[in-house]
């Protein structure tokens, strides 16, 4: 079939040359490095073609192949000059296509988070975040991690989630934030946390960032929102002592960790006394409907 997929991809025909550029995107990588440099060079022709429907379906291959060495040079320019051509187009999805290329090629440079990596973090912050946070974008999008500026990127995608999957989207970029450096972007993710501020999730993630990098202040401070964000009404007032035990937690720790023993116990009787309310809460309701212990112990069984 060589001989085929070589005619194929330098002939005349512009749907020949896409559907060559197809067949190589189903190859495994290492089937395609072990074809003839003439295909190498037929491939990278098509990077370069002029004609729409031809290096699309190259860039596309490239999602799906890791070209030899001796190529690199030469694909990177290719969606260089692709990236350029497409970033005042309305063709956002292949401009990402293009940057997620360019990323998966750079990424393991010893210098790609203070060269490339800072260039294509801040084209990937000129795109729509609905489409960032669509079709698997997200997973290359932590490949970036590493590069000045990632928090606050990461941070701003949750002001436009609309979905529950496109908050678990940006949950999973927010993970790669590296470590030691969450504190420097408190006020960050408290804006964040403002966005959905009784998303449990969200609050976990957040304050187990925090937490780990040792910014008891900031994690204090998401924890103030989700207790403000719930009405202290009766129907309420469990989930918000719950809510109100998680914020002392915090209180105690960073205490016991300065030294403060005596303020941190004076938190742990905040803390209890709102365990006794709470289960007080929760027999009144038992109280007020006999079936709610019946059912809580059959599914204990």
């Amino acid at each position: 079939m060589l001989p085929h997929l070589y005619a194929a991809m330098v002939g005349s025909s512009t749907l020949g040359r896409a559907a060559a550029a197809k067949a190589i995107e189903e190859m495994r990588s290492s089937r395609f490095g072990e074809l003839p440099g003439l295909v190498g060079e037929a491939f990278l022709l098509m990077l370069l073609d002029p004609y729409v429907i031809v290096h699309k379906a190259a860039v596309k291959a490239l999602r799906r192949i890791t070209p030899p060495k001796w190529m690199d040079p030469t694909v990177a320019a290719a969606l260089d000059n692709l990236i350029v051509a497409y970033r005042g187009e309305n063709d956002q999805e292949f401009l990402l296509e293009c940057i997620e290329a360019k990323t998966s090629m750079k990424r393991r440079d010893a210098l790609f988070a203070t060269n490339d990596g800072k260039v294509l973090l801040a084209l990937v912050n000129g795109l729509k975040p609905t489409l960032l946070l669509g079709n698997g974008h997200y997973l290359f999008l932590k490949a970036l991690a590493g590069v000045e500026g990632y928090a606050q990127f990461a941070l701003g995608l949750f002001q436009h989630c609309q979905y529950d999957y496109e908050t678990d989207y940006a949950l999973d970029i927010v993970d790669d934030i590296p470590f030691g450096t969450s504190g420097d972007h408190a006020a960050a993710f408290v804006t964040a946390m403002e966005t959905d501020p009784l998303n449990v999730t969200v609050f976990g993630t957040f304050i187990e960032l925090l937490t780990r990098d040792g910014c008891w202040g900031g994690a204090l401070s998401i924890a103030r929102v989700c207790v403000d964000a719930i009405p202290n009404t009766p129907r309420e007032r469990a989930r918000k002592l719950h809510t109100q035990q998680l914020m002392w937690r915090i209180e105690f720790e960073h205490l016991v960790s300065q030294g403060e023993i005596e303020a941190a116990f004076a938190v742990g009787e905040s803390w209890q006394a709102a365990e006794r309310e709470i289960k007080e809460i929760h027999d009144r309701q038992e109280k007020s409907d006999p079936f709610r212990s019946l059912l809580r112990s059959t599914s204990g069984q």
